[in-house]
């Protein structure tokens, strides 16, 4: 799962790995099962892109439909032929803005700050609801022991998503001892 804020490039990375072989469920949201289970599912498939991203991911042409009138990004066309049910969550990339360095640097996170990321990036309908943000807290707090979680920046130049995909290749493989290689990606807005 790609974790982050609005345009830290969670789509354009979803998009990269795709095209590296990982199955694609979902681009914006996704519905988390805490452990013992920890799953996930796809809220819809989809794949909305910039302009840009379009062009440097799939430079021959693609057919795309708008996604909003509020916004120049185009929504793709995805396989949708996947199993739509729950799928294993192995691995948790925060993203965070480019380094100074303008280097690659993923860095495991500690429980408290992936419990911290998953509380700032999901969704709650009534945040006053305490019972209800209680069972959250607890939730993240299960979730951020049960699953690795890295935090990882890059630069933001197309030309570094091949070395940036095939870091969070080697991460899901290191981290994935029993079961292979077909994870999902996914991305989340807060």
């Amino acid at each position: 799962a790609l974790i982050g804020q609005s345009g830290h490039g969670k789509s354009t990375l979803t998009a990269s790995l795709a095209q590296h072989g990982l199955s694609l469920l979902s681009d914006d949201a996704l519905i988390v099962t805490p452990p013992p289970k920890a799953t996930v599912k796809a809220v819809y498939p989809g794949l909305r892109l910039m302009p840009d991203s379009l062009q440097a991911l799939y430079p021959d042409t693609v057919t795309t439909t708008p996604m909003a009138e509020y916004s120049p990004k185009r929504r793709l066309p995805v396989d949708a032929t996947g199993d739509p049910g729950a799928h294993p969550l192995r691995l948790m990339i925060f993203l965070d803005p480019p380094n100074a360095e303008e280097k690659i640097a993923l860095r495991p996170m500690s429980q408290a700050e992936a419990c911290m990321g998953l509380i700032a990036n999901s969704f709650a309908l009534d945040p006053t609801d305490r019972p209800r943000a209680a069972r959250r807290l607890a939730q993240a707090s299960a979730l951020a022991a049960a699953v690795p979680a890295f935090a990882l920046s890059y630069p933001r130049r197309y030309e570094c998503l091949p070395a940036v995909t095939e870091t969070i290749l080697q991460t899901l493989d290191t981290v994935s001892t029993a079961q292979p290689r077909e994870a999902a990606t996914m991305a989340t807005d807060p």
